[in-house]
C-alpha cells in the first residue's frame, strides 16, 4: 500500500528506487500487487455482505449471503490477477515488436506497480454509496500516469517508440480492468438473470 501511495505522490522517485532495486515478479506480485488486490476483494465482498449493492429491479438495496459475497470475491481477485499476467504478455509483445530487449521482469514489474494507485482507490468500494465507476475512474488515470513514468525508466525502450508503448500499454490495462469492473458491477446490480443463476448454484456447494 505504501509504493501505492508513493507512486501516487512521487512517481518518478519511486521508479527511479525500482530500477535501481530490481525487484522480479515474486517479490512485487507477493509483497505489493497481491496483498493490496486481496484487500480490494475482500473489502468489495464485505461491503455487498454488509450494506448490499442497488439491484435496479427490485428498488432496493440488496445484501449478499456470506458464501455469495465470497465468490464475488474469489472472482475479483483472480480476474484482477489474470488482467495482470495478461496484460504484462500483451505489453511485453507490444515491445518486442519494436526490437526491444526488455525482459519478462520489467514488464511485469512496470504493469503490477502501475496498477497499484487504481487497486488503492478501488478500497473505497466497500462503501456503497461510492461509485465503483467513480474509483474506477481516478485510479485509471492515476495508473496511466505511473505507466507514463514507469516504462521509459524500467522498460527503457527506444525514445522514438517510447510513447507509442505507453499509449498501447494505457490502452490494454484500462480496456482489461474496465471489464472487470463492468463484470462484477453487472453482477451486484443483479442486471444478469444468467450469471446470477451460476452464482447461486456455485454457492449451493459452498456450506459456510
Amino acid at each position: 500500500m505504501i509504493r501505492a501511495v508513493l507512486l501516487i505522490f512521487e512517481p518518478v522517485a519511486t521508479w527511479e528506487k525500482l530500477f535501481r532495486t530490481r525487484p522480479g515478479v515474486g517479490a512485487v506480485f507477493g509483497i505489493s500487487f497481491f496483498p493490496l488486490l486481496l484487500a480490494v476483494a475482500a473489502l468489495e465482498g464485505y461491503g455487498i455482505k454488509r450494506w448490499g449493492s442497488w439491484q435496479t429491479e427490485l428498488e432496493r438495496m440488496k445484501t449478499f449471503p456470506q458464501n455469495e459475497a465470497v465468490v464475488v470475491a474469489v472472482v475479483h481477485l483472480l480476474l484482477m490477477t489474470l488482467v495482470c499476467f495478461l496484460a504484462t504478455k500483451v505489453i511485453k509483445s507490444m515491445a518486442d515488436t519494436f526490437h526491444a530487449r526488455q525482459t519478462y521482469d520489467q514488464a511485469f514489474v512496470t504493469v503490477a506497480c502501475s496498477m497499484l494507485p487504481l487497486l488503492l482507490f478501488s478500497l473505497l468500494n466497500v462503501f456503497p454509496f461510492v461509485s465503483p465507476w467513480a474509483t474506477w475512474s481516478v485510479g485509471i488515470a492515476f495508473t496511466v500516469r505511473a505507466l507514463y513514468h514507469g516504462i521509459p525508466r524500467l522498460m527503457d525502450p527506444d525514445p522514438i517508440h517510447a510513447f507509442g508503448l505507453f499509449i498501447g500499454s494505457a490502452l490494454v490495462i484500462a480496456f482489461a480492468t474496465s471489464l472487470v469492473r463492468f463484470f462484477i458491477y453487472y453482477y451486484v446490480r443483479g442486471s444478469s438473470p444468467l450469471l446470477t443463476d451460476l452464482v447461486y448454484k456455485l454457492c449451493s456447494k459452498l456450506h459456510f
